[in-house]
């Protein structure tokens, strides 16, 4: 693996463990503080909004990257389309979020939860800077930009704890983390890149954009629905007091879940440069990304799995200990997630968007399944089992299901080997 490459993913690495630790100590004081009933409502409303989030992304991250490597387009076009494409989808689907949450909910303090936390569906257009640090390998502004972003929305959320503010007002510090992390990550990109790109807007790009992310769309929306409607659906079934307890036990599963994101975010330009130079190259570096990820994020797992309980009790309290077995099997499906993210990079390059889509569908309907199923029986443990059904499904079961993507099955099979040969 390149130098570079090692160099850009040790700062991701340490830049999230950094935020992790601090996202967590200052997160479990918030959650004492709000105790189950609270939490769970801030939770729920997260839950709802991130499934707008999903779309309002527009299925481009992978693709746009892609195209910035591919250099078929110029990258200020190519940026610039993609930016107006997430703002305006983003300002469409806020609008249609308020609206369509008044005419259910009527108004008072959940409307203005969700007013709040919707305003991430306009700040997450500045995820275009990002975009273009991956493309160049130079993850670490992404990283700093997060670390200011998180101190200074961190600092809010301790001075609400001081002077006893409601739960609306944790609404808002969320809110107002994701301003400053797209003015920062503008701001750096503007110091860094912005003389060597005009930016601008053409419909063509944006058609050819939209014409291949609409699969990755409906999979960004499948995806977040297995993994955040098993929360909806305790609200609906067990009350906000189970959500909370649950919401921790997914905050402490997905807080290592950035490792296998930022190995697939580092090593997509590696990848699709090995595409280039044959189809053996290729194979030995998607074998080298499934093993790396597979191993790495198993063993976090099992060191979670094994910490589980006295973690929940030493950070959240002894109101939050029935959040310890779902939080296993959350680590469970983690890995299980892991693996999907690294064969993702292989669906975008290959540009098999279709497939991406039918997995992650086949992932929400059985999690989503199989929660309804369990939850009003086993409460929250039903809901976690939904979510690594979900999982299973979507990156296991559906390998076996597509015959285009059936050979990745047997790559991931071969990664399971730590010490066979890459190119056996």
């Amino acid at each position: 693996m390149p130098i570079g490459l090692l160099g850009n993913l040790l700062w991701l690495i340490v830049g999230r463990v950094l935020r992790m630790g601090l996202g967590l100590a200052v997160g479990a004081w918030v959650a004492r503080y709000l105790a189950p009933a609270d939490f769970g409502e801030l939770s729920y409303q997260i839950a709802i909004v991130a499934l707008f989030v999903a779309v309002a992304g527009g299925g481009l991250d992978g693709i746009v990257v892609r195209e910035l490597l591919d250099r078929r387009r110029e990258p200020g076009v190519v940026l610039g389309t993609a930016f107006i494409v997430r703002l305006a989808l983003g300002a469409v689907l806020y609008l249609v979020l308020l609206v369509g949450y008044w005419c259910s909910m009527g108004g008072g303090s959940e409307l203005m939860m969700v007013g709040l936390l919707g305003t991430d569906l306009v700040f997450q257009a500045a995820g275009v800077f990002d975009l273009s640090f991956q493309a160049r390998s130079a993850n670490k502004w992404t990283v700093v930009a997060g670390t200011m972003a998180l101190v200074a929305a961190s600092s809010l959320r301790i001075g609400l704890i001081l002077g006893k503010a409601g739960v609306v007002f944790f609404a808002a510090a969320v809110m107002f983390e994701a301003a400053v992390l797209a003015a920062s990550l503008a701001f750096l990109y503007r110091r860094r890149f912005a003389e060597r790109e005009r930016w601008q807007f053409q419909w063509d790009c944006a058609r050819a954009l939209l014409a291949e992310s609409w699969p990755m769309i409906v999979s960004a929306v499948a995806i977040a629905g297995y993994m955040r409607l098993d929360q909806v659906l305790l609200k609906a079934l067990a009350g906000d007091a189970a959500v909370g307890i649950y919401a921790v036990a997914v905050r402490l599963g997905e807080a290592w879940y950035f490792l296998p994101m930022f190995l697939g975010t580092s090593l997509n330009p590696w990848l699709i440069q090995g595409r280039a130079l044959g189809v053996g190259v290729y194979r030995r570096r998607l074998i080298r990304l499934y093993r790396i990820t597979l191993w790495s994020s198993a063993g976090v797992a099992v060191l979670v799995a094994v910490m589980a309980e006295p973690v929940v009790h030493w950070l959240f309290g002894i109101q939050y200990l029935g959040a310890v077995v779902p939080l296993r099997l959350h680590v469970l499906g983690g890995v299980l997630l892991a693996v999907g993210i690294a064969s993702g990079k292989w669906y975008v390059a290959e540009g098999h968007t279709v497939g991406l889509m039918r997995k992650a569908l086949l992932g929400l309907f059985v999690g989503v399944f199989v929660s309804i199923l369990l939850i009003p029986r086993y409460g929250i443990v039903g809901a976690a089992v939904g979510s690594v059904a979900g999982q299973l499904a979507a990156n296991v079961l559906y390998d076996f299901l597509d015959p285009r993507v059936r050979p990745q099955l047997t790559l991931k099979l071969h990664a399971l080997v730590p010490w066979t040969r890459d190119d056996q």
